[in-house]
């Protein structure tokens, strides 16, 4: 009898485990869709600005990063066209407005997304606390 309490014991342990393993990795992709959500913000004004620039004309000076430790000043460039990532690495040339377009979609689906990631979240939280809470009771 005692060793069924045992393997009683090292289920439910497992099930706590289970379930950290799970908030854990929701945590990770709610952090990300977050971080996500901000870039995708910041394209959006960024292409805000080059919608207002007259075609053909150029605009800077500005400052392009290469990399973690350089920038390249660039004296000034054309804005008609931009790469769009559509993901997997697959890059699509379009000009400013069907960028933002493309942009603002991404943004709302990578927002459902992280309402759903976070709902999920809620739940596993709540059986987390409850398969502590009956753990530690029945420690006793």
């Amino acid at each position: 009898m005692g060793s069924r309490l045992s393997e009683a014991g090292q289920g439910r342990q497992a099930d706590v485990e289970t379930l950290q393993a799970m908030y854990q990795a929701l945590m990770d992709a709610s952090n990300r869709l977050a971080v996500q959500i901000a870039d995708l913000q910041g394209a959006i004004e960024t292409l805000g600005i080059l919608e207002k620039v007259d075609e053909g004309e150029k605009f800077g000076p500005f400052l392009l990063p290469v990399g973690a430790f350089l920038m390249l000043r660039v004296p000034g460039a054309l804005a008609d066209k931009v790469l769009v990532n559509l993901g997997g690495n697959v890059y699509a040339e379009m000009d400013p407005r069907g960028a933002k377009e493309e942009l603002t979609r991404m943004l709302e689906e990578s927002r459902q997304e992280l309402g759903r990631v976070q709902a999920t979240l809620r739940q596993i939280e709540a059986q987390l606390t409850q398969a502590i809470s009956q753990s530690s009771r029945r420690g006793r």
